[in-house]
């Protein structure tokens, strides 16, 4: 989010979610792998594995691809495209440099810090339960069936998240938050 923030401030709502799209493909990949892996050498194969996958994937894009700031290549946040007439985002406000003092003592810091904290711990939890709770042999009775579940509910995610995205950066964030908050729980 942080590194979003600073490429994009008119259409950040979008970039956002593209980008966090990048996980849920990771999960819906590396779910039906590591439970592959769990079934053929338990937790001292998967582990190591999947880490080293994370590794060998990750790494090289964060060096060799990502650029802290659009300004360290001579560029502008959005591409130096102007604000549309209908947003609602004041530009000072985004370009204001926080402390992380300034941020802890605000209200708004820590109402998000507090909402997300529910929704992704809450999200995080089912996700996690989920596949032993569908191995049970009398939901899906099997740990494969159980992680092709997993991947179906986070491809599910990424559509809503694509839809979601072509109209988010229109919408007070406030009550977009929210209002997909309601809709996940």
């Amino acid at each position: 989010s942080t590194l979003m923030s600073r490429w994009f401030i008119h259409k950040r709502a979008k970039a956002t979610m593209v980008s966090s799209t990048g996980v849920s493909v990771g999960g819906a990949v590396l779910v039906p792998i590591g439970a592959i892996l769990i079934e053929k050498g338990g937790l001292r194969l998967a582990a190591p594995t999947l880490g080293l996958v994370v590794l060998c994937v990750a790494l090289p894009v964060l060096f060799l691809v990502v650029a802290a700031s659009p300004r360290d290549l001579g560029l502008e946040p959005d591409g130096g495209a102007a604000a549309p007439a209908t947003s609602r985002i004041d530009a000072a406000s985004q370009y204001r440099v926080w402390t992380r003092a300034d941020a802890v003592r605000s209200f708004s810091f820590w109402a998000v810090v507090g909402a997300f904290f529910l929704a992704l711990g809450s999200q995080t939890g089912v996700l996690m339960l989920q596949i032993t709770f569908l191995s049970e042999p009398d939901k899906l009775g099997s740990r494969g069936a159980a992680a092709l579940a997993v991947t179906t509910t986070t491809i599910g995610s990424i559509l809503a998240r694509m839809v979601v995205s072509t109209f988010a950066d229109r919408l007070d964030k406030r009550f977009m938050a929210s209002a997909l908050f309601v809709l996940q729980a």
